[in-house]
C-alpha cells in the first residue's frame, strides 16, 4: 500500500544483537537538501547523534525522475523516534505574502534580506509576477522559532504598507497523504478558520502530475492547519523476527488503536509491517512491543504537537479503511 523507494532491508536480528527497525515517514522532497545539507553535514550530524541510519531517495536527484517524499530511518526503536523529532523539527516552515514590487524595489531586495536574516533569522525569497506590478515574497523560517517567523511576516506587511493579513502555505506531498486526507479536510477547515485546496483524486485515470496542498488564512489559521495535515501524514514502522516471537491477538489489537498491521512469512522469518497517521506514533511502537512479548524494551514516548489531539478526535478509527486504497506508482 505505502511504498518505500529504499534498499530492501536487512534487519532479521532473531535472538543476537539489538532489535533493529525501520521507520518510514513522508517529509517534502523540496526539503530534502536542507535535510542532507552541504555534502551530508547536516544528515551526518543527525545519523551520529541519534545512532541512525537515514536514506533519502535516489531517484530525487535524476531531473527526469517523478520525486519520492519517502525518508527511511533505520535503527533501534527509541532512536527511531529520536531522528524522527530530529528531522521533523529541521524541517523548514515557509509563508507567502503577495505584496507591491514597488514598494520592495524602493526599499530594495538586499535591505529588506539583510535585515530579515539578522532581526528574525528568517529567508526572503522574491517571485515577481507576469504583471510586473505584484510579487510573490516566500518567508521561511525555523520549527523551533514560529514566533520569530510570525513576528518576521506582521512587520513585513507594515513595511509593504498592507491591510490585509492573509498568508498562504504550500505543502509539495503524495497521493498517499493526499488520499489520507481527503475525507477530513472540512473538519479542519471548521476547526482552524484556514482555506484549504486539496487536489481531487477521485477519478484515478486523471490524476494530477504533483499534489500540492494549498492553504490560505491568517499566519495562525494556517500554521495551526498545517500542522494538523501533516499529523495525517502515513508512517510505517517495520522489523523482523523469528516467526514464533509474535504474539497471535496481534491484528485485533492493531484494529482497536487505528494501525494497519501486514505480516509477510518468509522461511522462519516474519516480517511485520505497521502503518497509521504520524500523530498515532506511540500507538505503533507500543504494539511492537507488545507483539514481540518483550516488556524489557525501552517504552517510547513521542514528543507530539499539542494540536495533534484535536486530528486524533477527527480521524480516530478511520485508518482501517485503507485497505480499500488503490496503489498508485
Amino acid at each position: 500500500m505505502f511504498s518505500v523507494n529504499s534498499p530492501p532491508p536487512a534487519l532479521s536480528q532473531h535472538s543476537l544483537g539489538p532489535l533493529l527497525a525501520t521507520l518510514s515517514i513522508e517529509v517534502s522532497y523540496p526539503f530534502h537538501s536542507h535535510l542532507i545539507g552541504r555534502s551530508g553535514k547536516n544528515i551526518n550530524r543527525t545519523m551520529k547523534e541519534t545512532g541512525t541510519r537515514i536514506h533519502f531517495p535516489d531517484r530525487n536527484r535524476i531531473a527526469s525522475e517523478l520525486k519520492s517524499n519517502s525518508v527511511v530511518i533505520r535503527g533501534q526503536p527509541a532512536n527511531l523516534e529520536n531522528a524522527r523529532q530530529r528531522i521533523r523539527a529541521d524541517i523548514p516552515v515557509e509563508f507567502i505574502v503577495d505584496c507591491s514590487f514597488e514598494r520592495i524595489n524602493a526599499i530594495g531586495q538586499s535591505s529588506l534580506l539583510q535585515y530579515f536574516s539578522t532581526t528574525f533569522d528568517v529567508l526572503l525569497r522574491f517571485f515577481p509576477k507576469i504583471d510586473g506590478v505584484n510579487c510573490q515574497v516566500n518567508i521561511r523560517g525555523h520549527q523551533n522559532g514560529i514566533k520569530e517567523l510570525k513576528d518576521s511576516v506582521i512587520y513585513f506587511r507594515q513595511l509593504m504598507h498592507s491591510n490585509l493579513d492573509t498568508v498562504v502555505m504550500k505543502i509539495e506531498t503524495s497521493f498517499d497523504h493526499v488520499w489520507l486526507i481527503r475525507d477530513h479536510i472540512d473538519k479542519i477547515v471548521a476547526a482552524t478558520g484556514a482555506g484549504i485546496r486539496c487536489p481531487d483524486v477521485s477519478v484515478l485515470k486523471e490524476l494530477p502530475k504533483k499534489y500540492c496542498v494549498w492553504i490560505r488564512g491568517s499566519f495562525d489559521q494556517v500554521h495551526l492547519a498545517s500542522s494538523m495535515l501533516h499529523g495525517l501524514l502515513p508512517m510505517q514502522l517495520m522489523v523482523q523476527v523469528p516467526s514464533d516471537r509474535v504474539s497471535r491477538s496481534f491484528l485485533v489489537e492493531a484494529k482497536d488503536v487505528d494501525v494497519l498491521a501486514r505480516l509477510e512469512r518468509s522461511m522462519d522469518t516474519l516480517t511485520i509491517r505497521l502503518t497509521s497517521y504520524e500523530w498515532n506514533a506511540r500507538n505503533l511502537f507500543d504494539l511492537l512491543r507488545g507483539y514481540l512479548d518483550q516488556p524489557n524494551i525501552q517504552t517510547i514516548m513521542p514528543n507530539l504537537p499539542s494540536n495533534w489531539l484535536g486530528i486524533a478526535d477527527i480521524t480516530r478509527n478511520t485508518f482501517s479503511t485503507l485497505l480499500l486504497t488503490p496503489v498508485v506508482d
